[in-house]
């Protein structure tokens, strides 16, 4: 796509989240810059290498002192926009962290494994990953490495340990994992002859803590303090009442679209974003009428096709639930201690349970892509818990009575 029109697709896009007219003109002469240094180069094209060249000339700059730390990052940020408009054709305004190298061969080897990944791996996933191989990568730098032929199995586990340990709860699942396909993809390439399988090794099962969830009364207290004239409590209002009663994800909730929404029929049709698999709920009376209250009253005019959106310019879709949740809770007058969305749908799923409704169909509400699922909900019942209870005597333990908890 040529420059102008990747510039006027990305001030269009910034017009349409109603950002300032000052905001808009100094983005405006910021991209102009990009195409100004770029067509000195003859490059009449946006592409990655593109990017990659304006933010390595930049970044030269700031290493010399022409340009201040603050500015750069401005300027990065302005690239990074332009060239997320000219793939997707939206701004999603989530900034792009610095994933830079001192040592121009991990920065080769990091940007390559990922331009691989993004092939087989969901965005998701490879946000994830990114985070464990940079640091990987840095602590390497840090050490003195500059070829990772010198890296021994001593440094990995060194490593592991160093990770593990300055973190309360680190997340070793994805970090082994992340490190593991990256290790497998540098044996591939032929830089280094280290098998670190058994020195990258997945964590051992470790015991799950049971989530608390939000019972009805709780609910009901919720939702009474976010009740409201303000733009930002009708939104809120909105979305907690919609996870209170379909037990949607908050991920999907962010993302309902204005079409997802029958009102003839009376139902939601999502397509949701953890397993991909489309779902239709219905639409109730009370859940109904707080979404179109919003929509006709607090909502922000703009051409989002997302139903909540920020309250404040630019209008986009929301990325967290946990402060809306939490705003509310000095509010309430429950002794409501989980916080969060998935509290909402982890209290629908128990009390449906309790209800005796069948587990296929509770899977089946809550759009989970196996049965199995369920199983999380059965250990927040304790009526449920209690039916799963042995007697003593099953046990093999003579001379005790049947006992209960």
């Amino acid at each position: 796509m040529e420059l102008d029109t990747v510039i006027q697709n990305a001030l269009s896009e910034l017009e349409s989240l109603q950002h300032s007219s000052l905001t808009i003109g100094v983005y405006k002469n910021g991209y102009n810059r990009i195409k100004k240094y770029l067509l000195d180069l003859n490059i009449s094209k946006y592409t990655k290498d593109a990017m990659g060249m304006y933010l390595f000339h930049q970044k030269q700059r700031m290493e010399r002192g022409e340009i201040k730390v603050k500015h750069y990052r401005f300027l990065r940020r302005l690239a990074y926009t332009l060239y997320e408009c000219q793939q997707s054709g939206s701004i999603s305004w989530v900034a792009e962290k610095s994933r830079d190298f001192n040592n121009p061969y991990f920065q080769n080897l990091y940007s390559t494994f990922f331009s691989l990944q993004e092939k087989e791996l969901s965005p998701k996933t490879i946000q994830t990953m990114r985070v464990y191989v940079y640091g990987f990568l840095i602590y390497l730098q840090t050490k003195g490495f500059k070829d990772i032929k010198e890296v021994s199995a001593t440094v990995i586990q060194s490593y592991i340990i160093n990770f593990a340990s300055e973190r309360k709860n680190p997340d070793l699942g994805n970090f082994v994992y992340a490190l593991r396909k990256f290790w497998e993809y540098l044996k591939e390439i032929g830089e280094t002859a280290l098998d670190a399988r058994y020195i990258i090794q997945k964590p051992a099962v470790h015991r799950k803590s049971v989530m608390p969830y939000f019972s009805k009364d709780q609910i009901d207290e919720l939702l009474n303090a976010a009740k409201g004239e303000s733009m930002k409590k009708k939104r809120d209002y909105a979305m907690m009442t919609l996870a209170a009663y379909t037990g949607m994800r908050f991920v999907d909730v962010a993302n309902l679209k204005l079409t997802d929404i029958d009102w003839r029929a009376h139902t939601i049709k999502i397509v949701q974003q953890k397993t991909g698999q489309s779902n239709t709920l219905p639409l109730s009376t009370e859940v109904g009428n707080a979404i179109a209250d919003y929509i006709i009253n607090a909502r922000p005019e703009c051409t989002s096709p997302y139903i909540f959106l920020r309250t404040s310019a630019p209008f986009s879709k929301l990325k967290s639930g946990s402060h809306i949740v939490k705003s509310y809770l000095p509010s309430a007058d429950a002794g409501i201690s989980p916080i969060g969305f998935h509290a909402f749908r982890r209290g629908m799923g128990t009390r449906m349970l309790e209800c005796d409704i069948n587990v296929s169909i509770i899977s089946q509400v809550l759009g989970h892509s196996e049965v199995d699922s369920i199983k999380p909900y059965i250990s927040l019942s304790v009526e449920k818990l209690r039916e799963c209870c042995m007697r003593m005597q099953e046990l093999g333990i003579p001379g005790r009575k049947q006992t209960w908890i």
